[in-house]
């Protein structure tokens, strides 16, 4: 998160700052980066385990204000603040993850058309509220209303256009090699992993963010998704 306002951009550094040294202060490493230096970077190695993770997300946790983490929208042409949410915590987001997993099992049983179905769906809820959509994206993004009534259509196609994959099947890469007299038969076939949380740019917003169809897996039986938007300031 950073601002081309200075005042903004000042509190946003003094925050990270204080991130920062909290957390160092009980031996977890992080850093400050980005333009303005106002955002905490994390630096976990790709092995760490579940238990160690889990405590340093329990101290960054606590090294926020009051324990309470939140995000504000800005609007990039004013500075102005549109609005405050608090995000999930780190529990809420392990219980959206459980459930999400245990119906990973029956997401698996729906019919390639059922599945093509529900992305039709979406991409026409998408259509159908172009002009709402629109209005919430330019005071965020502020990439002006032509550009981003471009970017509906564009995330409405993709996802009809994933529909129609998930119908017709190849991404399953399905082979089978048949036996001979020294081989046995082999058969080969793409599987779901389960629930996959997407992080989306946001230099494409809708495509990217609102529907995440720059990923593949959603198409697949038995996989669910989230996109996970990062935040886009316009200088």
């Amino acid at each position: 998160m950073s601002s081309s306002s200075p005042g903004l951009a000042s509190l946003l550094l003094s925050t990270a700052r204080q991130v920062v040294s909290q957390c160092h202060s009980e031996g977890v490493l992080v850093l400050v980066c980005g333009t303005y230096g106002n955002v905490v970077r994390l630096l976990p190695p790709l092995v760490i385990s579940h238990e160690l993770l889990s405590d340093g997300l329990d101290v960054l946790e606590r090294a926020h204000q009051g324990g309470v983490v939140t995000i504000t929208s800005y609007n990039p042409r004013t500075g102005q603040a549109n609005g405050t949410v608090e995000e999930m915590s780190r529990h809420e987001v392990r219980a959206v993850v459980e459930r999400a997993s245990g119906a990973s099992s029956s997401v698996a049983t729906a019919s390639p058309g059922q599945r093509r179905g529900w992305l039709h769906a979406v991409a026409a809820a998408l259509v159908a509220n172009t002009a709402e959509l629109v209005e919430l994206a330019e005071v965020e993004t502020a990439l002006g209303y032509t550009r981003l009534t471009s970017e509906v259509s564009r995330a409405a196609g993709q996802l009809r256009f994933y529909g129609d994959v998930a119908a017709e099947g190849s991404y399953l890469a399905a082979a089978i090699d048949r036996p001979t007299g020294t081989t046995p038969g082999l058969a080969r076939v793409n599987q779901p992993l389960g629930p996959v949380a997407v992080f989306g740019a946001s230099n494409f917003p809708l495509p990217s963010v609102c529907s995440a169809t720059t990923s593949r897996p959603r198409s697949q039986p038995g996989v669910q998704w989230w996109p996970r938007p990062t935040r886009r300031t316009r200088y």
